[in-house]
């Protein structure tokens, strides 16, 4: 491995509701040096969003009208099929390898389509809820949500496997260097090519 993994604990700071743009801006626990832990924040914020959500679920739910909602757990795994295609898919793009920094940007902009279609699924749940006015939509939703999350996060584990298929495919880049290391201001800011 030729970077250091900061691992997922710096991440936690932006999984705090509310405190966290604060925290953010504090020098204490500024990182400006490592793009990795604001990715892994990013999907901390994610996950800690759909427990926020349950919150206010539990109140309205109880006052809603039941509706049958067998039809709408099929929309929920219908959209958590389409999503996981959607993973696999995005994941299956070779990476642009003309230089570290155009790597990072397409990791980065792969990594928010997988947010967008992961979360959906969690939202068609949200949606359930006033629709049936059963909760265990919502629930159904975040838990394959959860699922996904897990799934697209950039774990110590997805770089290397990553890193495995830049090796096969003959480039001397590094992608753990290029999520750990800030932008050099050079290559360009691509996104997903």
């Amino acid at each position: 491995m030729d970077y250091e993994d900061p691992g997922w604990l710096p991440s936690l700071r932006y999984a705090i509701p509310f405190v966290s743009p604060f925290l953010m801006h504090s020098p204490r626990f500024r990182d400006r040096t490592n793009p990795l832990v604001s990715m892994r924040g990013i999907i901390l914020s994610h996950v800690v969003s759909l427990f926020a959500l349950l919150i206010p679920l539990l109140f309205v739910a109880g006052g809603l009208e039941r509706h049958r909602s067998a039809a709408f757990a099929l929309l929920i795994i219908g959209d958590a099929a389409l999503a996981a295609a959607g993973v696999s898919q995005v994941r299956r793009r070779p990476f642009d390898t003309r230089s570290e920094t155009d790597l990072a940007a397409q990791y980065r902009g792969l990594l928010f389509i997988g947010i967008g279609l992961v979360e959906s699924i969690a939202l068609v749940g949200f949606v359930g809820v006033f629709v049936t006015g059963h909760l265990w939509t919502y629930l159904l939703g975040m838990a394959l949500s959860l699922a996904g999350f897990a799934a697209i996060a950039p774990t110590r584990r997805d770089i290397e496997r990553r890193q495995a298929r830049l090796d096969e495919a003959g480039t001397a880049l590094s992608l753990g260097r290029a999520l750990t290391e800030p932008a050099s201001g050079g290559g360009g800011a691509s996104g997903v090519s």
